[in-house]
């Protein structure tokens, strides 16, 4: 019987890489005193709903808003622990979670706008001019942040590490050891769920993301050497709050950040970050003002805010014979709109031969399985994205999904198309652009897991298998493309999904995520010991019938 996540009475839901913050709102109980019977498919929308749908389809699942309490407004200090929110049962707080679950510009769903109209009616006689001078003052500092993209919450600063401390089992020199990252500095004022963190040296830039409050365009930037947090000031078109995006490192400094999406939104804008200049830069990819491309008006930063009216209508190839020499469709003359990529997110992004290649995603509708490509050696007013027709038999649509490079192969794992979660392994040759299906004696499902390259391993980490979140890591050869079991030792991160894994001065680092009814604001640490040598593994080879 196939996994249906739309069914409120299944007892378990499939999870995206991010929440889908929208305008419809339910709240999510502490995992310390939530009703087990309200545990049940408490979990955010697919890659493939758009939050208005009433009645889940295949194709479609449930729209997720968790919300805060006015305590955790106003007090954002937290620890590395889970941020939940808690039960409402009142106007007061249905108003409260409306004003602040709802993005700027976007209207508030029916029923939590009548809640707010009678919350207001109720204490209008007994609200005080102070009350209402301090609400306009917080709807103009949360415009304020929108604008800005800095976040106005309050400064969250430790100035010394906080050290592990309490009993430990003893563990050999040799094994792999889990510990919480001791961080210090001007922390995130937000916990981290579909986000993205790209290692620049030794720094690692988070960008985009959500939690309970929303999504945010904000960025951070933590030493994984002093595992110092700093918040640097950026400047330029700074993107919209998203999450669910892809950020690829180029060049060593830039950073290419594209899609994602913040609640019905979903973007197909590129955006650059130069982590030098710390100045971002929007892409038009050939896009004039006031032009449409799959229903996005990608005319300015701002306008690509602006949601998809048609995100099924596929751009219209050009009818030219594909070149031979990178089996992708030419750009379109420049009198009529070039191909773009369709608004997406869950996607996942490499790059190869200064090309950005992605991969999948979903765009409100439908999942996705198209591959598209851009190249970033040419200067920004160049760029052009052209669609990738692959051969062979290529692999179902999905969304949050894993791709990693490894020479000239790109390795999706698992996924999700919205109903079901998948274990299989493909194999994407770049140069030749076939698809193959990977055999493995075992089979792991996942979605909103992370996976990073090792040596000649890919250590995929947590995410979700259909019924639960795990803390599993699996450990994939890349040389006999078989599953393997190694030994962990020390305190585990728990379970989670939504996170991201990056390596490091022979460490894996895993930063947030989230675990069905809390998003993290954590750092694990996975000392590599013994196996510290896999990251210096570099002399091997895929060997692939069909890609060799």
């Amino acid at each position: 019987m196939p996994l249906d996540p739309y069914s409120p009475s299944n007892g378990h839901i499939l999870h995206t890489k991010g929440s889908n913050l929208s305008s419809n709102t339910f709240i999510a109980a502490s995992p310390r005193d939530r009703d087990p019977s309200r545990d049940r498919d408490r979990e955010d929308a697919s890659l493939l709903s758009a939050p208005t749908v009433a009645t889940p389809t295949p194709g479609h699942m449930t729209p997720f808003t968790p919300s805060i309490t006015a305590n955790q407004a106003s007090n954002p200090e937290r620890q590395s622990t889970p941020r939940a929110a808690p039960d409402t049962s009142s106007s007061t707080n249905a108003t409260l979670q409306a004003s602040q679950t709802a993005p700027s510009g976007h209207a508030a769903h029916p029923n939590v706008a009548r809640a707010k109209g009678a919350a207001s009616s109720a204490s209008g006689s007994t609200q005080t001019p102070r009350a209402s001078s301090r609400k306009t003052a917080n709807g103009r500092e949360r415009e304020r942040d929108r604008e800005d993209g800095h976040s106005s919450r309050r400064p969250k600063i430790r100035t010394h590490p906080r050290l592990p401390h309490g009993p430990a089992d003893p563990a050999p020199p040799t094994l792999m050891y889990w510990s919480l990252a001791p961080v210090y500095g001007q922390l995130p004022t937000r916990s981290m769920r579909a986000h993205s963190v790209t290692l620049v040296e030794n720094s690692a830039w988070l960008f985009g993301g959500c939690d309970e409050r929303g999504c945010a365009r904000d960025v951070w930037c933590c030493d994984v050497e002093t595992f110092q947090w700093t918040h640097p000031p950026l400047t330029g078109d700074i993107p919209p709050p998203c999450r669910a995006h892809t950020a690829t490192l180029v060049d060593g400094k830039r950073i290419f950040i594209f899609g994602g999406g913040e609640g019905p939104t979903y973007y197909n804008s590129l955006y650059i970050l130069d982590t030098q200049t710390r100045r971002f830069t929007w892409v038009p990819c050939g896009q004039k003002p006031g032009t449409s491309v799959g229903g996005l008006n990608a005319s300015s930063p701002q306008q690509a805010e602006s949601p998809s009216t048609n995100p099924n209508q596929l751009p219209t190839p050009n009818p030219s014979t594909p070149s031979k020499a990178h089996n992708t469709l030419p750009s379109t003359p420049s009198n009529t709109p070039p191909p773009m990529p369709l608004p997406r997110r869950a996607h996942t992004a490499v790059l190869y031969k200064h090309k950005l290649y992605i991969f999948g995603g979903g765009n409100g509708i439908k999942a996705l399985n198209d591959v598209w490509s851009l190249d970033t050696s040419v200067p920004i007013d160049r760029m052009r994205w052209e669609q990738v027709h692959t051969q062979g038999q290529k692999p179902g649509p999905r969304g949050y999904h894993t791709a990693n490079l490894v020479g000239n192969i790109m390795i999706v794992v698992g996924g999700s198309d919205g109903r079901d979660c998948f274990s299989d392994i493909w194999v994407l040759n770049l140069d030749t652009f076939v698809w193959t299906l990977i055999d493995t004696d075992t089979e792991h499902k996942r979605l909103s897991h992370s996976s990073t390259q090792v040596g000649s391993y890919l250590f995929i980490m947590g995410g979700h298998d259909g019924v639960k979140y795990s803390s599993d890591l699996l450990l994939f050869n890349l040389v006999t493309l078989q599953y393997e079991h190694k030994v962990t030792m020390g305190r585990p991160p728990p379970a989670r999904g939504y996170h991201i894994s990056l390596l490091a001065d022979a460490k894996l680092f895993v930063f947030g995520g989230f675990d069905g009814h809390s998003v993290y604001d954590d750092v694990w640490i996975l000392d590599l010991a013994g196996a510290a040598y896999l990251p210096q593994v570099t002399s091997f080879a895929l060997l692939i019938d069909g890609n060799s």
